[in-house]
């Protein structure tokens, strides 16, 4: 028979802290995300009132699909995008959440980024200062003192 059922559920997953968690499940941390890229693709959503444009990741690991929001105004956003330009989406990656904790004299800095590896390797990002790839160039401002 030429006509078929497909198996569109997903498993939506959550980053909360340097982790993933899926669905409402915040007991079970998951410390990486394995498997192919089937789908990327941006929604437009509102929370609170405000508008939200979040991009929707779905990774397939052969046996289940996984879709991530990742909201586009955040440093998960950018570090993931800059380092999926330099992997083949076409083939298995990982991602891995991470979370830095930094003092900086009173207050306490907190930066949020996701890793892609791809073949046991850390991709690296494509966007840098030495090679800014069209972005404006980096300049230094003082902020203050």
């Amino acid at each position: 028979m030429a006509l078929k059922n497909r198996d569109n559920s997903r498993q939506y997953v959550r980053l909360k802290d340097g982790k993933f968690f899926l669905g409402k499940d915040l007991e079970t941390p998951y410390e990486e995300l394995e498997g192919t890229i089937t789908s990327l693709s941006y929604r437009d959503e509102e929370y609170e009132g405000a508008p939200l444009r979040k991009l929707i990741v779905v990774i397939s690991d052969g046996d289940d699909n996984y879709q991530l929001g990742l909201n586009v105004e955040t440093s998960n956003y950018s570090t993931f995008v800059s380092f999926l330009k330099n992997v083949d989406i076409s083939k298995k990656l990982t991602i891995h959440p991470k979370m830095d904790l930094k003092k900086d004299g009173d207050k306490e800095i907190t930066r949020r980024s996701l890793l892609v590896s791809q073949d046991g390797k850390f991709a690296k990002s494509y966007f840098t200062k030495d090679e800014s790839h069209g972005l404006p160039k980096w300049e230094v401002v003082t902020v203050g003192k």
